[in-house]
């Protein structure tokens, strides 16, 4: 019975805690698309050295945290993220995209902003990501020779 309270204070919780009016179905089939897409990450990370997706919960209990962007519109996750070689990279679904998998992310570039996708139309990471990966992996030393006196 605890158990069941205790998941009952969570969704109380998160029913007033909102970042915008949700309108059904709309927001069902965007905020669903989004999960969908981070785990569709979660599983390419899998197998992209330096990639990870992680959950930032403090139990294991925590709704996911959706919100919208009021300026754009878009979608995000504020506690799942998405790492490349140890650098959080800003995800976000652009507002009522009928694309399968929509996720985009931002990347800087001379002082500007690009926005680039993260899939495929298929879900594997797009050229754009795995170039993108490729740039942040570190750079390993140069070989150098002790010189033994």
């Amino acid at each position: 019975m605890y158990a069941y309270a205790k998941v009952m204070l969570k969704i109380q919780y998160a029913e007033t805690d909102m970042s915008y009016f949700r309108e059904i179905p709309r927001d069902l089939f965007n905020e669903a698309n989004l999960q969908k897409c981070l785990a569709t990450a979660s599983i390419n990370a899998e197998t992209t050295p330096g990639v990870e997706v992680e959950f930032l919960s403090s139990d294991g209990y925590d709704s996911f945290d959706i919100y919208m962007n009021e300026d754009d519109g878009s979608l995000r996750i504020r506690n799942v993220v998405v790492q490349v070689h140890g650098e959080i990279v800003d995800v976000f679904r652009p507002l009522n995209s009928r694309e399968a998998y929509p996720l985009l992310f931002t990347i800087e570039k001379d002082g500007d902003y690009d926005c680039l996708k993260v899939f495929t139309p298929e879900g594997k990471f797009s050229d754009d990501f795995q170039n993108y990966v490729e740039s942040m992996k570190p750079k390993s030393p140069k070989n150098s020779r002790s010189l033994d006196m």
